[in-house]
């Protein structure tokens, strides 16, 4: 049978660039343009990030030193070139900041659980939905333990998978091993009336065991009805 494809949780919001990465550039006139660009650096510690960085701080401090430059000529071309690369650096670093922040995973402080406050219930709890919620629970496990014993029988015999009427830590969704279990745990966990659980056993003594789970039906002789209400609890081992 086909298994219908998993379904997608949905998809992790987006995150937020901090808004410090692009003011300090801006507020500062580019003189810290370099900053978002180091940070990021910082975090991601990938060979472009890094070069993008040192890029940005050395245009910073060449920006810098031009623009403390003086000279006794009317035009001062390094001056206006400083200026130049510190405005550069002004919308450089606040573009960079946006785009290569929006990549970045930035921390957020956990939330605290408060305790509720006297008096609150909370929400109405649904019966029907935790009756459903108990059953496809209870169905899983089922699953995972019949894999677990399809892999390795030892192990399951030794987790008293199927195994009801004895001390278990290892919870198996409710199955029953027709091979070993108790002609009480037939009645109680498949529901078994008290004759034919004794049959069951009598058949189970002659044959040997059971080999497959539908020898209920073809060797032990239980009614249909009866065998398709507790197939799904039905475990060999």
């Amino acid at each position: 049978m086909v298994q219908p494809p998993p379904m997608m949780g949905p998809p992790a919001p987006r995150q937020r660039t901090p808004a410090w990465l692009w003011a300090v550039p801006v507020f500062t006139c580019g003189l810290l343009g370099f900053l978002p660009a180091v940070v990021i650096a910082a975090k991601c510690r990938t060979r472009s990030t890094i070069l993008w960085a040192v890029g940005f701080a050395l245009t910073s401090l060449v920006g810098f030193l031009l623009t403390g430059m003086q000279s006794s000529n009317a035009d001062n071309l390094a001056s206006d070139l400083g200026a130049f690369l510190l405005l550069a650096m002004m919308v450089g670093g606040a573009c960079y900041g946006v785009i290569a922040g929006a990549k970045v995973h930035w921390a957020t402080a956990p939330l605290v659980d408060l305790p509720p406050p006297p008096g609150y219930v909370g929400p109405p709890v649904d019966p029907n939905a935790q009756a459903i919620a108990g059953v496809m629970a209870a169905r899983q496990k089922r699953a995972e333990a019949r894999t677990l014993a399809q892999r390795d029988p030892h192990l399951a015999r030794d987790l008293r998978i199927g195994r009801p009427d004895l001390p278990r830590h290892y919870d198996d969704g409710g199955l029953v091993d027709i091979n070993s279990a108790p002609a009480d745990a037939l009645v109680r966990g498949l529901g078994l009336t008290p004759a034919l659980a004794t049959h069951v056993i009598d058949v189970r003594r002659q044959l040997g065991g059971f080999e497959r789970v539908d020898d209920l039906v073809n060797l032990a002789g239980v009614p249909d009805p009866v065998y398709d209400q507790v197939v799904e609890r039905i475990i060999v081992l």
